[in-house]
């Protein structure tokens, strides 16, 4: 158990710390949202579109990104919802290169959810299927492979726990 583990939203103060992990190899090899400047960062990360969006802290230290929104019926990912139920996506990094290679993802996530998505029937998550690391730590979480999508010339392995 990390102790502490803490959320915050993301403000406009942690965009150039964003932007930064958004630069990295690691980060980028699986998150290429093609952002390469502060000000398309700050853009794009601080719009209105129900994404919930978060820094996470280990030991009070600036561990990485996660995020999290509500699907609809109409979404992409629609068709893969438990029907007249909440369902949750869900994305996060780990931007901060000491945290990494430590097993920390499923605390990670295990926090996350329990506080984040409390009330979500279904969270789904969509890694690229070449990240095999992030495949290996959502099974190893629980997450099952319910569908493969392909979207704006990317492959989402869409996998799903049901809390």
């Amino acid at each position: 158990m990390i102790q502490p583990l803490t959320f915050k939203f993301l403000a406009p103060t942690d965009c150039p710390l964003l932007h930064q992990w958004l630069q990295l190899p690691h980060v980028r090899a699986f998150w290429d949202d093609g952002l390469r400047t502060p000000d398309q960062v700050q853009q794009y990360y601080f719009q209105d579109n129900g994404v919930l969006r978060f820094l996470f802290f280990i030991k009070e230290e600036a561990a990485g990104y996660i995020q999290t929104y509500r699907i609809a019926p109409q979404d992409p990912y629609g068709a893969y919802m438990l029907p007249a139920k909440e369902n949750w996506g869900l994305d996060f990094f780990i931007g901060n290169e000491q945290f990494l290679n430590q097993g920390l993802a499923g605390t990670i996530l295990k926090e996350f959810i329990a506080t984040h998505c409390q009330t979500a029937a279904r969270v789904i998550v969509d890694p690229e299927p070449r990240n095999k690391k992030a495949i290996h730590v959502y099974e190893k979480f629980g997450f099952i492979k319910i569908g493969f999508l392909r979207l704006a010339n990317k492959d989402h392995e869409l996998m799903a726990i049901d809390l």
